[in-house]
């Protein structure tokens, strides 16, 4: 049959096979599909083309179809999508329950397009596929024969069944005509291969067993929800909120300016990828709600791009996972650099709580207390910080109230990381705080340290680390390291704040249930250790500081080395310095040079014999140690003694209280004609080597006491 030309009306025949041929091709597209592919392992079923054939002929019979072949070819596609969806969902069935596959029943009478197929086959390929037509007009060979040879054979029948699947198809689309009549098991003879191995059970149950049409609308209700979020719960709204039901649970109270989420973060959830969200404006204030007092911010940063690991923010345990699988709930950031303006203020003072007991607090530890906690049977959120990278940032520890001193400083960039693992609540509170933290700055600039009345200024910091839970840092310390210049001098300083982050422990209260307010780091005590190898420009600032003579002592090229320890409310400082100059007269010939000292100051009551002077415990600087040249000998503190010298106080009756010296020093080779410099002939009669002890029981220096009569001179 010859097809029409151009411009010629085309055969009926050939309207036919044109139909065939587009439906073929819809089929194809339909079985390699994504959704599909993988119910149809060696390609489209063909018997599927053949049944909406005939379906197609059914509704022209009974006028339902035929009244263009356009409207044809739309009805056509219609019945292959129906047909193929209902083949897949048997195939996914047959998979699923094991189903076997319907058995092949012989074939009494054939049509002759079937005939014609098989006899167009060559000789031994038609016999047996006449076999597998008609099975019993075939008996089996022998067992030695089926045994010997079942390889070769199957592998013969499937070639002859291949190449007989393509010629009856080739036949059928020649001649549309006979389709119509085909008997079903006829039509099933080019069913294609079926799938073996079950494949992607979730995606088949969403995309096969579930409506199609029901998906797409809960995708479509999802993605609107979605994009209405990115639009009207992002930046200043989402930042309020989050600010207020975060500060909710707090002491303190967390404001935060904006917070921005971009569209990768349900891909990001999906995926486990840290998402890169954005804050602004986010300022801490200390604990008020349980105090009383006012909202005082103790930090601010401007900028934050941070990493956040979605998955892990989730309560999984909250929501419906069983407590006994236990998944961690953490506030975890990745990556995190900060710009902008940035400050902290670390201040450390008491405060009386609603309940009447007064309490020391630290106010940005504290803000992250919990405000209420109610009793618990799981753990809360965790909060983690990998790396976090910060800017300019200006720091400034305030313990004035608490411990007398004050600490203030700008880092020019400094790295950070922190991990907190929350309570479990099941087994009380720990004694220590479970915190992980570390903080290296360096290139600090400017800022001051004040210990009581003296300041000091801070010219450079060259490192500043900070270190708790980590390394040599057991938890509830804090371990620091620093090198700075103050006032000059440059100093190497290390230490501990010891139970700085721990609570005070009670064996009849333990373990102390959840909920429990808990005052951590009540009685810290410190280990300190500064050393310099010039202490000369810092010993001139401290001699300003305290209204002295600049001549008192000089320190040009003196090394030194301090310690302070003990509580952290009253330390005590010890001082050890080599090649100082003391002149505490102002005149050359009593200069005591190269001078050693080793010096504790503490305040504890003073001595009785000298009690009646002061109203109370004293500063007290009690000396080791003190040699040095003088008198053209040497002055010495004499073995198994010490001096002690007892300073004013700072209260309003300081005024009429002196400071008293006491010791006894050693002296060898001095020559007593030193000490009257200004009486030559009196210098020359004294002159000579004198060696011996001179006992000092008092000697008070400062104002003459209300009730102390004036002597003669």
């Amino acid at each position: 049959m010859a097809r029409a030309k151009p411009g010629e009306r085309p055969e009926p025949w050939q309207i036919e096979a044109d139909l065939l041929a587009e439906g073929r091709e819809r089929l194809e597209r339909l079985c390699r599909g994504w959704r599909l592919r993988h119910l149809y392992p060696e390609g489209s079923d063909d018997s599927l083309l053949l049944l909406a054939y005939q379906e197609l002929d059914r509704r022209r019979a009974v006028g339902r179809a035929g009244d263009s072949p356009r409207a044809d070819a739309r009805l056509l596609r219609k019945i292959l999508k129906s047909l193929v969806t209902r083949d897949a969902l048997a195939r996914n069935r047959r998979l699923a329950w094991a189903l076997p596959i319907a058995r092949m029943q012989p074939i009494a009478s054939a049509p002759p397009v079937l005939d014609a197929a098989i006899a167009s086959l060559p000789a031994e390929m038609r016999e047996r596929v006449r076999g597998y037509v008609a099975p019993h007009a075939h008996p089996s060979p022998s067992s030695s024969t089926s045994n010997s040879g079942a390889a070769t054979t199957v592998v013969a029948d499937q070639r002859a069944l291949e190449q007989f699947r393509n010629t009856l198809m080739h036949a059928l689309l020649a001649r549309p005509d006979a389709i119509a009549a085909l008997h079903p098991q006829i039509v099933a003879l080019l069913a294609s291969a079926q799938p073996e191995v079950q494949r992607h059970p979730v995606a088949s149950f969403l995309l096969l067993k579930l409506p199609l049409q029901l998906v797409m609308v809960v995708l479509t209700l999802i993605n609107v929800a979605y994009v209405g979020a990115y639009y009207f719960f992002n930046d200043e709204v989402l930042g309020r909120f989050l600010g207020s039901k975060i500060s909710g649970l707090l002491e303190g109270e967390l404001e935060i300016g904006r917070v921005h989420w971009n569209g990768r973060l349900i891909i990001d959830l999906i995926t486990g990828t840290p998402h890169r969200v954005v804050a602004e404006d986010v300022t801490v204030y200390e604990p008020y709600k349980s105090y009383g007092g006012e909202r005082r911010p103790t930090a601010h940063v401007e900028r934050i791009d941070a990493t956040l690991v979605l998955h892990e923010i989730i309560p999984w345990n909250r929501l419906a996972i069983p407590a006994m699988f236990e998944i961690p709930w953490a506030l975890h950031f990745g990556e995190v650099a900060i710009s902008g303006e940035s400050w902290f203020k670390v201040r450390g003072y008491r405060d009386v709580r609603d309940d009447g007991n007064e309490v020391a607090l630290i106010g940005l530890r504290d803000a992250f207390v919990l405000y209420q906690p109610k009793p618990n049977t799981r753990r809360g959120l965790s909060f983690a910080v990998d790396h976090a990278d910060l800017a300019e940032t200006a720091i400034d520890v305030d313990f004035t109230g608490t411990a007398g001193w004050r600490f203030q400083t700008s880092l020019e960039r400094a790295r950070f990381a922190l991990r907190f693992v929350a309570f479990d609540p099941n087994r009380g509170i720990p004694g220590e705080l479970p915190l992980q933290f570390s903080l290296h700055g360096e290139r600090g600039s400017g800022g001051r340290l004040a210990i009581d009345e003296i300041a000091v200024p801070i010219d450079e910091v060259e490192t500043l680390s900070l270190r708790g839970g980590t390394g040599d840092a057991a938890y509830g310390d804090v371990r620091f390291d620093a090198v700075v210049v103050a006032a000059g001098s440059e100093m190497t300083v290390s230490g501990r704040l010891r139970d700085a982050l721990a609570r005070t422990i009670d064996p009849a209260l333990e373990p102390l249930q959840y909920g429990t307010f808990v005052q951590w780091g009540r009685t810290p005590t410190v280990e300190l250790e500064a050393s310099t190898g010039d202490i000369g420009s810092l010993l001139a600032h401290v001699l300003v500081e305290l209204e002295l003579p600049e001549h008192v002592v000089e320190g040009a090229g003196a090394r030194a080395l301090a310690r302070v320890e003990g509580p952290l409310a009253d330390p005590i400082y010890h001082l050890a310095a080599e090649g100082l100059l003391i002149d505490p007269l102002d005149e050359p010939a009593w200069t005591i040079d190269d001078a050693s000292v080793a010096v504790e100051l503490a305040r504890i009551p003073v001595p009785e014999r000298v009690a009646r002077f002061y109203g109370g415990e004293r500063l007290v600087a009690r000396f080791d140690r003190f040699e040095g040249s003088a008198l053209d000998g040497t002055v010495r503190l004499a073995d198994h003694s010490r001096a002690s010298i007892v300073l004013a106080g700072p209260d309003s009756d300081a005024e009429f209280e002196p400071t008293v010296i006491d010791g006894l020093l050693e002296v060898r080779g001095i020559n007593p004609g030193q000490l009257v410099p200004d009486d030559p002939k009196t210098g020359a009669t004294l002159a000579g080597g004198a060696d011996g002890l001179v006992r000092i029981d008092e000697l008070r220096l400062g104002p003459v006491q209300p009730d102390e009569p004036l002597s003669d001179g």
